[in-house]
């Protein structure tokens, strides 16, 4: 799940002065519009590029902050406050952003003056949606620290995932810490150094972190004459375990297979389908997942139809692993729990 502003154009309103915001590798807006007598908003490139981190509670230790999060239905929800409400927040190695939901701004009686209009793009075939965006009004407390992002989409969430679900907490304020996730235990800790104990028992894999997308390499065996491998996307906001994209599918003539169970799910982008079907093995960067069953989306467009990845590795895989990312260094740590 992503807003498109990374490639093309992103429309946003903002104060009812429409702004076309062309943004590639930095944030720049259209020259003034003589028709329409409107001036271009002005970003600055490195307020955009990074998240102002700011100090909480007096108490937060500076070296790691230690979250302890609810697991419920297959998603890690960690306690936060935004703007002083209490709040359940899904982490979302999927998304980028810091989002809210729209039943939760209007039960808690949020109000905005800086809000705009953006396209979102996710899983599903509807295609891109439109959904508002609040501008550097958002702050969210959790673990001890306040993130303050320059701006936060408004969706439909607990249409999705349920009453428990008050936002989404993506990987943009987070990325350059070492994260840490217990399923068992249920601990989120994020530390700013990997010290050398914290690994023992684990094993390395590399990933790579690209597009706000993190990816790991997997394998899967559905039988003796179908091996599909490559790389994986690493979506701990998805509760499903392993879903092969469209792509993918039919290159390996994964149709073909006959006998399969057919599923439909939604996503932010929609509706999503496709089959389940039995699979020999599969395993991350050499280690098993103990999977008999695996689906592939039938999806034409969405992210389950992307050709940069070959499947979708949600927390049904996830949640029997302790789990280290180290993003900068490029690897992730995984250790059977």
């Amino acid at each position: 799940m992503a807003l498109r502003y990374l490639q093309g154009t992103l429309q946003i309103e903002i104060m009812a002065c429409p702004v076309l915001l062309r943004i590639k590798k930095h944030y720049i807006c259209e020259h003034y519009n003589s028709e329409t007598n409107m001036y271009p908003l002005v970003f600055s490139r490195a307020k955009r590029a990074i998240s102002v981190l700011f100090l909480c509670l007096a108490a937060a230790q500076a070296y790691g902050q230690e979250h302890h999060f609810e697991y419920i239905g297959n998603h890690i929800y960690l306690e936060a406050e935004i703007n002083g409400k209490p709040a359940n927040l899904v982490f979302d190695t999927g998304a980028e952003l810091i989002y809210l939901d729209s039943t939760f701004v209007a039960d808690r009686g949020l109000t905005f003056k800086k809000v705009g209009n953006a396209v979102l793009d996710g899983a599903g075939t509807d295609g891109p949606s439109k959904t508002k965006i609040i501008f550097g009004e958002v702050s969210v407390c959790t673990g001890g620290k306040v993130y303050r992002p320059e701006y936060s989409p408004i969706i439909n969430l607990k249409a999705l995932l349920g009453e428990h679900a008050d936002g989404i907490f993506g990987m943009k304020a987070i990325s350059g810490k070492i994260i840490s996730i217990d399923y068992r235990n249920r601990r989120f800790n994020l530390y700013d150094k990997l010290e050398p104990q914290m690994t023992d028992g684990y094993k390395c894999i590399p990933v790579s972190f690209q597009s706000r997308q993190i990816l790991v390499p997997l394998k899967v065996t559905v039988n003796t004459q179908t091996i599909i491998s490559g790389n994986a996307l690493m979506d701990i906001g998805s509760g499903s375990g392993i879903t092969l994209t469209s792509s993918a599918a039919h290159r390996h003539g994964l149709e073909n297979i006959a006998e399969k169970t057919s599923f439909e799910s939604g996503g932010l982008g929609g509706k999503s389908a496709g089959y389940t079907i039995a699979i020999e093995n599969a395993d991350i960067g050499g280690i098993p997942v103990d999977a008999t069953q695996a689906q592939y989306s039938t999806d034409q467009s969405g992210s389950l139809a992307s050709s940069l990845y070959i499947a979708n590795i949600g927390n049904a895989v996830w949640s029997r692993f302790d789990i280290i990312l180290d993003l900068p260094a490029g690897k992730m740590y995984l250790k059977r729990n």
